[in-house]
């Protein structure tokens, strides 16, 4: 069946950034995209979980990307909890039960994408070309994906999520209070500096 539409382009990317400064990477990486084509944003501590990510990706924008200005995915471990299996922050460090969820939510779910009115987090974001070549990512700002999304709102861009594709998110699984484990956004001198408290 998706031999006989016409391919979306897509271009997936790991932004990375050793002065820390995650919004110019993302920005800088996002230059690739073209008219018609979508650029795929993601964290280098995720993993896709089956084989047909990407075939799963491109079904759910062609069928709703038309619908969707920013989109994000499900995950096992975040801060914000709405894109969360369940709800729910996981501890379960067995990829072979995220694999299980995965391919639970693939089932049920498959090409699926919800609206929401939570932000979407940089671990994973679909964006098209109409909207990064208007909007860039705040530098030298750890909250760049939530300024990211409050400014897309607020200029009525719709939001979702796609419920059927479920990553592994690492998120500071070797820190005691994750959501508190912040020195790795900052860069070096500010790290040494004493200004990272947020």
């Amino acid at each position: 069946m998706i031999k006989q539409r016409k391919q979306i382009k897509i271009h997936y990317v790991s932004p990375y950034d050793i002065g820390r400064n995650f919004g110019k990477a993302i920005n800088e990486a996002c230059k690739v995209c073209k008219p018609d084509e979508w650029v795929c944003i993601r964290d280098g501590d995720t993993m896709f979980l089956h084989p047909d990510w990407g075939l799963q990706i491109e079904e759910s924008l062609h069928l709703h990307g038309e619908q969707f200005d920013l989109i994000g995915c499900m995950t096992n471990r975040l801060n914000d909890t709405h894109q969360l299996h369940n709800g729910e922050f996981s501890e379960e460090s067995d990829i072979r039960e995220h694999m299980h969820i995965a391919n639970y939510l693939r089932v049920k779910n498959h090409s699926n994408i919800e609206p929401t009115e939570g932000d979407i987090a940089a671990m994973f974001m679909l964006i098209p070309y109409r909207i990064i070549s208007e909007w860039q990512f705040e530098e030298n700002r750890i909250d760049f994906d939530r300024d990211f999304c409050q400014a897309l709102r607020l200029h009525g861009m719709r939001l979702g999520i796609m419920t059927g594709l479920y990553i592994f998110h690492l998120y500071r699984m070797w820190a005691k209070h994750p959501a508190k484990e912040t020195n790795h956004l900052y860069n070096y001198e500010s790290r040494n500096s004493g200004n990272n408290q947020k």
